[in-house]
This record gives structure tokens, C-alpha cells and sequence, in this order.
């Protein structure tokens, strides 16, 4: 589903490229620099979410809370933060930001948030608990799920899982807890995830995907899962419509969004290496061997930290 996301950033470069993240996931995206910037698109536009940014200039990204807050429909607000900058996080919340987010931020993560933040809001934001714990748990808890889909091995328990993501084993327990959802269960969905999306690119049978050695147990999965006793679901749509591991609807189509989003910035990037093949071929003939030019920061949105193309800013 389309996300209507304001962005305001004073930064440019990071302005541009989480632009072009949320275009490639299909959200309508107004952007600003400037507190008229935003009151102008605050104006003329509702929107879902909004993305402030705290960290190149507290007090008028502060300003801009301001400004959304006496919206007749205000958007949500998620604000993004500096590690340990407690006094900002607090003033931002007092000034209604449903959510307070520290860097490091990958892009399945931003996007992930504002699929959580919108729903949430949608849904009923009165039954959110207080500074948007809900949301920020399963945004986490998704992009550790999705991301155990990248794993060379089948993860067979926390620690296996939480070297893969790269989080630790402590880490991955609590934002399961925090999350409301069982750790086992988790588990046992991203396995199966990694699984399916395995599948739908080998003939590997599934005793060959999932590491489990006992029969029983293996057929208990995979009926779980949303498959037979001997076969996995057909699909991922078919494995987040059927499994029993997670009974949270809100996660599992937060789930299935991060996955969305990045099946098209898949696409997107292999349709991009193509051109750039393409322009590189046709001005190697035009070109002067001797002709230089200033090198080009590539982006290729598969989870990388979002700082590789929002430039760290100095305190």
C-alpha cells in the first residue's frame, strides 16, 4: 500500500536519496529543506508519515514538529536522532513525535518504520503505547527477519541467526519480547522465509533448505509454515498467509512490505547496472582516454547503512 511520507532534511544528499528509497517503494514523497518548505507541503497535502531530521539542526527540525502539530490532521511524526542525545529525544516526544529513531538506520529499517507507523496510525494510534514502542518493536523485529534471509546457512537457533544479521543473541531476545512475539516463533519464520525465497531459485527439497534432522520435527515445521508434511508453501505470499509461528497480523505485513520494497530496489539496482554498462560502452568510443571526471557515490539499497549515502555530520 502507498504511504503519502514528508521528508525534511536539511542535508540534500540525505534528502535526495531517501527520496529515491521511498519512490522505489512505491510511497508519494514531498520534500523539504526549509520550515517554509514544510508548511507549504503541510498546507496543500495530508500526509501519513513524516521523516525529521534532528541531526544537523536540532532546533529547527524541532521547529518543524512544531509547525505539523497544529495540522488539523497532523501526520506522524518519526524524528531522527544522534546516540545518547537524550534531551533532543525528549523535546522531540513532548512535541508529539511518534517515534524517536537512533543512527545507524538501514534503508529495509526506514522503510520498515514508516510501514509501522502508518499502519499503526491507520489502526488506532490511542492503543499505541507511549513513544511509539510498538512501532519502533516491529520495525526492528521485521528487518532482523527479513535480513535472516541472507543467510549462507539455515540459522538454526538464536545465536546462528543473530551472526547472520549481525546482533547478538541478547539483542534479538528482547526485541522479540519487546516485539510480543515468541523468539522461538520468530525464529522459526525467518528459517522458513529463507527457505521459500531459496526454493524459488533451486530444486532443493526442504530437508535440504532447513537444517533439522528429526523427520517429525521437519513435517511439523512445514505444515506450520503454511506447506504439507513434506513440501514447503509455494510461495512467500503463501508462507506469510498460512504460518502459525507469528500470529501478529501487523508484523507479518510489515514483513511483507520490507520484502516488497525490496524486491524493487532488486530490480531497480539490476536495471541501473545495466544502463551504467550501457552508457559505460557507448562513451568508451566517444571519450578521450585522458579524460577524467569526479567519481560517482553509488547507493545499492540491499540493507546497507544508510550513512554510506547520508554523509556522517560532525557534532
Amino acid at each position: 500500500m502507498s504511504h503519502k511520507v514528508l521528508l525534511f532534511d536539511r542535508d540534500a544528499v540525505s534528502l535526495s536519496a531517501m527520496r529515491d528509497l521511498l519512490h522505489r517503494s512505491l510511497c508519494q514523497v514531498g520534500c523539504g529543506q526549509t520550515i517554509d518548505d514544510v508548511t507549504a507541503l503541510a498546507t496543500a497535502h495530508d500526509w501519513d508519515v513524516a521523516i525529521v531530521d534532528l541531526l544537523s539542526d536540532q532546533s529547527v527540525g524541532l521547529e518543524v514538529l512544531r509547525k505539523l502539530r497544529q495540522l488539523p490532521r497532523p501526520p506522524a511524526c518519526v524524528v531522527t536522532v544522534r546516540f545518547g542525545h537524550e534531551t533532543w529525544k525528549s523535546e522531540a516526544m513532548a512535541l508529539g513525535a511518534f517515534h524517536c529513531i537512533e543512527q545507524p538506520l538501514t534503508a529495509a529499517l526506514l522503510v520498515a518504520l514508516i510501514h509501522a507507523t502508518a499502519e499503526a496510525r491507520r489502526s488506532d494510534v490511542d492503543r499505541m503505547e507511549p513513544g511509539g514502542v510498538v512501532c519502533h518493536a516491529l520495525s526492528r523485529w521485521a528487518d532482523v527477519v527479513v535480513r535472516g534471509a541472507d543467510s549462507p546457512n539455515d540459522p538454526r537457533t538464536l545465536a546462528e541467526w543473530g551472526h547472520a544479521v549481525g546482533v547478538s543473541t541478547g539483542a534479538l531476545r528482547n526485541w522479540c519480547r519487546t516485539a510480543g512475539i515468541s523468539a522461538r516463533g520468530s525464529l522459526l519464520l525467518a528459517r522458513t522465509l529463507r527457505a521459500v525465497i531459496k526454493q524459488s531459485s533451486t530444486a532443493a527439497a526442504p530437508e535440504d533448505l532447513l537444517n533439522i534432522v528429526d523427520r517429525r520435527t521437519l513435517a511439523k515445521v512445514l505444515k506450520a509454515a503454511g506447506g504439507t508434511d513434506s513440501a514447503l508453501p509455494t510461495s512467500v505470499q503463501d508462507l506469510l498467509q498460512r504460518q502459525t509461528f507469528v500470529s501478529n497480523r501487523s508484523a507479518i505485513r510489515i514483513v511483507a512490505a520490507v520484502l516488497h520494497a525490496r524486491r524493487r530496489r532488486a530490480r531497480d539496482c539490476t536495471d541501473g547496472t545495466r544502463s551504467r554498462r550501457a552508457v559505460r560502452v557507448s562513451l568508451a568510443s566517444d571519450v578521450p582516454a585522458s579524460t577524467s571526471s569526479a567519481p560517482i557515490r553509488n547507493f545499492n539499497g540491499d540493507g546497507d547503512f544508510l550513512s554510506e549515502v547520508w554523509p556522517s555530520r560532525k557534532h
